[in-house]
Order: C-alpha cells, then sequence, then structure tokens
C-alpha cells in the first residue's frame, strides 16, 4: 500500500513536469468558480429589487401604466410603446369611476442627459409627481402614494 506522502509526492513531481497543464487547469477552475459567484450575485441582486418593488407596493395599492411595470421580452415593450398617452382627465376618470380608491396619483418620469456649465451626466432618470386628484378629506400628492422616497435638500454636481 502506498502511503499518503507517496502520494503527495509523485502528485508534485506531476505538477512539476507539466506546468502549462498544471497552470492551465488553475486557471480554468478559478474561472470557473468566480463566473459562478459573478452569476449567482447578478440573479440574488436581481430578485432583491424586484422582490423589494413588488413589497412596497402593498397589498391595496395598484398601477395603471403604458409601459409593463418589469419588463422580460422588448416585444411586448415595443408594442407597449404604442399604447396612448396618459393625461390628467384620464386620471380625473378614474378617481370619479373608482369609488373603491382612497387616492387617485399620477406621476411622469423620464430619462435624459443633465448639463451644468461644462459638466455633462447622461442617462439619469427624473421623476416628477405634479398631479394630485383628491378623493376624500385630505390627499397626499403622488410622492406619498408611491414607493419612491426622495428628500433632495442640497445638490451638487462634482
Amino acid at each position: 500500500m502506498i502511503g499518503l506522502g507517496d502520494n503527495v509526492a509523485l502528485a508534485l513531481d506531476s505538477i512539476r513536469a507539466h506546468k502549462l497543464r498544471a497552470f492551465l487547469t488553475v486557471l480554468g477552475i478559478t474561472m470557473g468558480v468566480a463566473t459562478l459567484i459573478t452569476v449567482m450575485t447578478i440573479v440574488q441582486g436581481a430578485n432583491l429589487y424586484v422582490e423589494q418593488k413588488i413589497a412596497n407596493l402593498g397589498t391595496n395599492v395598484f398601477q395603471v401604466g403604458r409601459l409593463p411595470f418589469a419588463v422580460v421580452d422588448f416585444t411586448v415593450l415595443n408594442r407597449a410603446q404604442r399604447n396612448r398617452l396618459f393625461y390628467p382627465a384620464d386620471m380625473e376618470a378614474v378617481a370619479t369611476n373608482c369609488p373603491h380608491c382612497s387616492y387617485v396619483g399620477g406621476a411622469l418620469n423620464a430619462s435624459t442627459s443633465i448639463h451644468y456649465l461644462n459638466h455633462q451626466l447622461d442617462d439619469v432618470a427624473v421623476y416628477g409627481h405634479p398631479i394630485r386628484v383628491r378623493k376624500r378629506a385630505i390627499a397626499p400628492d403622488q410622492a406619498h402614494i408611491g414607493t419612491r422616497e426622495c428628500a433632495l435638500r442640497q445638490a451638487r454636481f462634482s
């Protein structure tokens, strides 16, 4: 029977004799593990993002939008871009015809570039909550109805 020390010595001799093969094997294993960890992290982050977005909506909130809430297939997105735009009159109609709705609010979002002096920031998401429809005694604006919270006290471009 060959001892453990003999097996280790034989393995080290084989590695020394075939350095390129040993290096490529270690490199392949390292890249495979790194790729697996990266993919698992990305999937876990995406699942957490979607879970938080849906959990923040609550059980008593529904949204009506021109585009899908989550894009899975770009052909669906292309078809949805042909849907008509929503206007304040549409929100008024929902508020009038939905007796069970406590609050009805609207929001506008866009992606744009921001310019200041000689600085430029591309692909900035801008969210606006200008429209409020009162259903009951006191209705919050869309910023309080929705899931996004942002308090901007001071801004600096650097």
